[in-house]
């Protein structure tokens, strides 16, 4: 079998430096091409998996490789979406917080002839969750409320969280009566709850990699659906697992439920 050639973007920030780490570690994966953003100070610098230097996204060097694994900024992605827009090899977009242009350009390149798999999250266990969470909201139905907690590190810059937004997908696909927007947190004297309300409530702080909590509500019972990340690796492990599913799908938009086997007809 021959070795997946993989290139990363953001490969200087944490999740980079995660997938680096774990490809290295991987005789069938070989990372041909870290990328970080045009300017950075770490261009030119070794890699920290000891295999190369760090480059800014280089047209020719994208079209050798199979799977290009993006976990930049939001605002990096635009650098690496200018340069790939003939480029038919596989895309595995992971992070939260992207403009819907952004997403739209991401679906034209899928139209376009390239495989995209793009998810909020990419462990395999959120993954779970999610399923898990759709299920008992359509078992449990509208006699249930449902509320939502999430807690990240200090530097996350976007809430609710993009799996907490995940997570209310799942909501509302087993519980189409829950509503869209959530209310980020309670204060204050109000109106009481209204029947598919759900609130979400965000905790930053610490070094959290990401906790999860959806709260099944009922009269006489509640029910807890908890995912917690001990570490980035396991974001890291879903999309190296993404990036060797993308390597022989067809052309199209993916989520991490078509890499596991596990979406539904019409979801």
């Amino acid at each position: 079998m021959s070795c997946l050639q993989l290139a990363v973007a953001g490969a200087s920030g944490r999740m980079g430096q995660a997938i680096l780490r774990l490809a290295a570690e991987d005789a069938e994966v070989e990372v041909v091409h870290a990328l970080v953003r045009p300017g950075s100070a770490a261009v030119g610098r070794p890699r920290s998996d000891g295999a190369g230097v760090y480059h800014s996204v280089d047209t020719a060097r994208l079209a050798a490789v199979d799977v290009l694994v993006d976990f930049a900024l939001p605002g990096a992605l635009e650098h690496v979406l200018a340069r790939v827009s003939e480029w038919k090899s596989a895309l595995v977009v992971g992070g939260t917080g992207h403009a819907p242009a952004q997403i739209e350009h991401l679906t034209r390149l899928a139209a376009a002839g390239c495989c995209v798999v793009r998810d909020r999250n990419m462990s395999l266990g959120v993954q779970v969750l999610g399923l898990l969470v759709e299920r008992a909201a359509a078992l449990l139905g509208p006699e249930f409320d449902y509320e939502m907690f999430e807690q990240h590190h200090r530097n996350k810059v976007d809430a609710p969280s993009g799996t907490a937004l995940l997570l209310l997908e799942a909501l509302r696909q087993g519980a189409p009566h829950v509503e869209e927007t959530p209310v980020m947190g309670r204060s204050g004297v109000g109106a009481p709850r209204r029947n598919g309300e759900v609130g979400v409530l965000s905790s930053r702080g610490g070094q959290v990699p990401g906790d999860h909590t959806v709260f099944c509500l009922g009269e006489e019972e509640r029910l807890e659906l908890t995912h917690r990340a001990l570490s980035r690796d396991v974001f890291a492990r879903g999309a190296l697992r993404a990036a060797r599913w993308a390597a022989g799908a067809a052309p199209g938009t993916y989520t991490m439920r078509d890499v596991l086997g596990t979406r539904t007809a019409g979801k």
